[in-house]
């Protein structure tokens, strides 16, 4: 099987993103309450994750439709937004006016400049790239000391790993064509390859967005429970993942 090329990947990301512009929410599981609910959990650990506040520089990648870069913006950071969709850039630009957004493929990052960001964070997006290539890309971005903080689907959950291997499937559910997900210790091997300290991929997540609205408080409660019982906290639906650009660092 050859492999996909940068071109070929930037290309079915574009024709997933004018595919996704009419009903993103929709295909993203983020219209329920149960979703919603996520949306709001996530955001709070990668603003925790990363300690946005006023005065840091931050750049989130694979932005979309913008629900999560109202929430990152509304920390007070000075927050650049990246995408490779015209489309999604389009209704995030419309519901956070004063972010600046930016058109530019995670792999490369043109027009972000070396050494100047604080945090690059994201949420379900790190999957869709080619991930070295982006690991370099945030690591030549970042300032020294800056992190990176990621929410990505989990391998090892039973849904995740049908949903990313089969390609009905993933059709079916909106997936695009090369997007995969992570096991632990994979991703951790690739932000050390790429010069990351700290890395660290940790499992959450029970919550799914099928959840009925009455049952999506219980079910949140319960999942925060499950996350810290060994061996079951390891098929949690997502990864938490950080890694941090050494101090002394100077490319």
């Amino acid at each position: 099987m050859s492999q996909i090329t940068l071109d070929d990947r930037h290309e079915t990301e574009r024709a997933h993103g004018r595919f996704l512009k009419a009903e993103p929410e929709k295909y993203w599981g983020q219209e329920s309450k149960s979703g919603k609910l996520r949306i709001k959990r996530r955001a709070k650990m990668l603003i925790e994750a990363c300690g946005l506040r006023s005065g840091l520089k931050v750049l989130e990648l694979g932005c979309g439709s913008g629900n999560y870069t109202e929430l990152y913006a509304a920390s007070g950071a000075d927050l650049t937004a990246v995408d490779l969709s015209e489309e999604l850039l389009d209704l995030a630009k419309k519901r956070s006016p004063k972010v600046n957004f930016l058109l530019t493929p995670a792999e490369t990052l043109e027009g972000i400049p070396d050494d100047s960001m604080d945090c690059v964070i994201g949420n379900a997006v790190l999957h869709h790239f080619d991930v070295p290539a982006a690991l370099r890309a945030m690591h030549r971005v970042l300032k020294p000391g800056g992190v990176i903080c990621f929410t990505e689907p989990n391998m090892v959950n039973p849904q995740i790993f049908l949903q990313k291997n089969l390609p009905w499937l993933k059709r079916l559910l909106g997936d695009s064509p090369h997007e995969t997900a992570f096991f632990r210790r994979t991703i951790v091997k690739l932000l050390g390859d790429s010069g990351f300290t700290e890395a660290s991929a940790l499992p959450f997540d029970f919550l799914h967005p099928l959840i009925p609205g009455f049952m999506a408080g219980p079910v949140e409660k319960m999942s925060l429970v499950l996350e810290k019982i060994p061996g079951i906290k390891e098929i949690g639906g997502s990864l938490l993942i950080k890694g941090r650009k050494p101090e002394g660092f100077r490319g």
